[in-house]
Order: structure tokens, then C-alpha cells, then sequence
């Protein structure tokens, strides 16, 4: 009896003493490979986009069905405001919206609301598609979201609204993702992949987007508040 009890309790000796390895070594790999992450709650609808491309006008008539009678508005902080937007049979529903700046030196703080956006609406000016510099810049700028590491573990909805759709010189939703589409293919052959990882997956991704035309300036703005 004494020598089936020794044995017993050797044996359980053992177990404990493997699964304390097993967990010591997950640690450690954790712990290797940037230790542990906590995964943001998405809770937010991000505006997002070069500046000038009408982020701020668009959160306007969000708020107040109108758009601002000074014309262009430029934002140089985040706003974030709760707006109503229509929940169907007669029914509004709140919605947290954050609109960023588009200036290019303000763009580095613009993670921390990428990693807890539910819908990112990526704002770009239909206007500017035969500019080869501005088409580069909005490129550039959806690749980066595109390729943040918290888009590509959760993958929110990413949106491309063609703001200034009003006008007669706008380009149409199909111009604009072929543009958009060239340069990223340009970008995936040219970045270091180790260097940006996952930017194997981007044309993938961009395939799967939604690009519709809207107008801030003209209230129009029903195919961006489907995707809230």
C-alpha cells in the first residue's frame, strides 16, 4: 500500500511538474513576442483621410443635417461627438463618431482610434484623381490602415467615401478604386514585408472594400451612414 501510494503521488509529482513547463514556456514565448496584448473594444465609427477631403463637414451634418456655412472646415485635434442616425421603423440609434485630421503630421496619433473603430470610413476627395501626388497620398494613407496590426487581426469594416460627388469633374467610385488600386500594387512590390507585415494581404482587402459616392456639401450621405 505504502509503495501504490508513493507511486501515485510520483506520478502526480510529474504532472504538476509538466504542465508548470508547459505553462513557464507559453510565458516566455508570450513574453518573446511582445508579451500579451489586450484587445481594444471597437466602439467607434472613425472618419479618416487626407486633409481637405471633408471629414469635418461630413461629422457637421452628422450632427445637424447641415453642412457649416463657412464652407471648409479644418480640424487641426480629433472631434468625437455622438450623433442620431436612423435605426429603421421610425427608430433612431446613438453613434460614437471620431473624425480625425488629415494633416500628414498629425497622422501618427491616429492608431489609438483605428484600434477601437468599428467602421473605418476612409474620406477621400473625388475631385483630385488625375493628381498623381494627391492619388499617391491617399494610397499611402489607406495602405497604412490597412496594414495596422490591429486592422488586420480584427478586420473592422473599411469604407472609401468619395466626398464632392456633387460636382461635374468628380471621378466615379470605379476611377477612384483603380487609381487607389495601382498605387497600392505599386506599394506591396516595394515595401519590405518583414518591415510591414501583412502587406501581402492588402490588394486582397482593398478588393473586399466598398467605395461610394457621397456629397457633404449636399446632405447626401446615405451610402456612408448604411455602413454605421
Amino acid at each position: 500500500t505504502t509503495t501504490t501510494t508513493t507511486t501515485s503521488y510520483s506520478v502526480g509529482g510529474i504532472l504538476f511538474l509538466l504542465t508548470a513547463i508547459i505553462i513557464l514556456a507559453y510565458l516566455a514565448t508570450a513574453y518573446l513576442n511582445g508579451g500579451f496584448r489586450v484587445i481594444k473594444r471597437r466602439t467607434v465609427c472613425l472618419l479618416i483621410g487626407p486633409a481637405g477631403a471633408g471629414k469635418t463637414t461630413i461629422l457637421k451634418q452628422l450632427q445637424h443635417g447641415k453642412a457649416p456655412a463657412s464652407g471648409t472646415v479644418t480640424s487641426l485635434i480629433p472631434n468625437e461627438e455622438e450623433v442620431a442616425v436612423d435605426a429603421g421603423a421610425g427608430e433612431k440609434r446613438a453613434v460614437r463618431v471620431v473624425d480625425f485630421p488629415g494633416h500628414y503630421k498629425l497622422r501618427s496619433g491616429a492608431g489609438k482610434y483605428i484600434d477601437i473603430a468599428r467602421q473605418i470610413i476612409f474620406v477621400t476627395d473625388a475631385l483630385v484623381y488625375k493628381d498623381s501626388e494627391r492619388v499617391r497620398e491617399a494610397a499611402n494613407f489607406l495602405f497604412a490602415i490597412l496594414t495596422t496590426p490591429s486592422v488586420l487581426r480584427d478586420r473592422p469594416t473599411v469604407f472609401v467615401a468619395c466626398n464632392k460627388s456633387e460636382r461635374m469633374n468628380a471621378f466615379s467610385p470605379e476611377f477612384i478604386r483603380k487609381r487607389l488600386e495601382q498605387e497600392i500594387e505599386v506599394l506591396t512590390r516595394t515595401v519590405d514585408p518583414e518591415e510591414v507585415p501583412g502587406a501581402d494581404r492588402v490588394l486582397d482587402m482593398f478588393a473586399r472594400v466598398q467605395i461610394e459616392k457621397i456629397s457633404a456639401k449636399k446632405g447626401n450621405l446615405k451610402a456612408l451612414v448604411g455602413q454605421l
